[in-house]
């Protein structure tokens, strides 16, 4: 999924909960190793990807994408206020 300024990847990081969001590259859903997001060169971003986020959504349009969430309950309130 290509992101932008109308599809949004929240995130927040597993080790310290750093609340962060993309609005470039792209991103894709790897069953085994979870999340994987590259940049606008298509360049594997290994900081976020994989198992290094605890709870991550996209949103397009202002609304959550069907199947592209996981949301840890501590997470669930304050992952998209930024």
């Amino acid at each position: 999924m290509t992101l932008s300024n109308s599809c949004v990847l929240y995130y927040a990081l597993r080790e310290s909960g750093v609340r962060g969001r993309a609005t470039e590259g792209r991103v894709m859903l790897d069953e085994r190793d979870g999340l994987m997001i590259y940049d606008r060169f298509g360049t594997l971003n290994e900081y976020l990807s994989s198992d290094r986020l605890r709870s991550w959504t996209v949103i397009r349009d202002g609304v959550p994408v069907p199947g592209w969430s996981h949301i840890m309950p501590e997470d669930a309130k304050r992952l998209t206020d930024q």
